[in-house]
């Protein structure tokens, strides 16, 4: 289910990574990182997938190059499964749905519009 999940996520954002829910993410601490996290989160699982589409709106207000020129997927050279993971077959829905929430975001012109307003301000 989370390959499925992943391919979905990176088909959305329209950024062609392995893993979006990888654990480990690298940010430069620049003004795109504090208006990326100037606001509420729009979905509660996925808030990884929504910080790729936060920049991609920023990059797109700004006329910055888009976010597949300026991200870096490094892949894990080792991977320990651990059991008993807490998440259960009902959460894969609850992402799905957070999943089109970010999809109407992006590829709506009046839902993105209203979206990218909330990062247009300067710091």
């Amino acid at each position: 289910m989370g390959r499925v999940f992943a391919t979905f996520a990176s088909l959305i954002l329209e950024l062609y990574v392995y893993d979006t829910q990888c654990g480990a993410k690298i940010f430069k601490n620049n003004h795109e990182l504090k208006k990326a996290f100037s606001h509420p989160f729009l979905v509660n699982w996925i808030f990884d997938v929504e910080i790729l589409a936060r920049f991609k709106v920023i990059r797109m207000i700004s006329g910055s190059d888009v976010l597949e020129n300026t991200t870096l997927e490094y892949p894990l050279d080792e991977w320990t499964d651990i059991r008993g993971s807490k998440i259960k077959f009902i959460d894969f829905f609850k992402a799905i749905i957070e999943l089109i929430k970010i999809y109407f975001v992006l590829n709506f012109p009046i839902i993105k519009k209203e979206y990218a307003q909330k990062f247009i301000k300067k710091y």
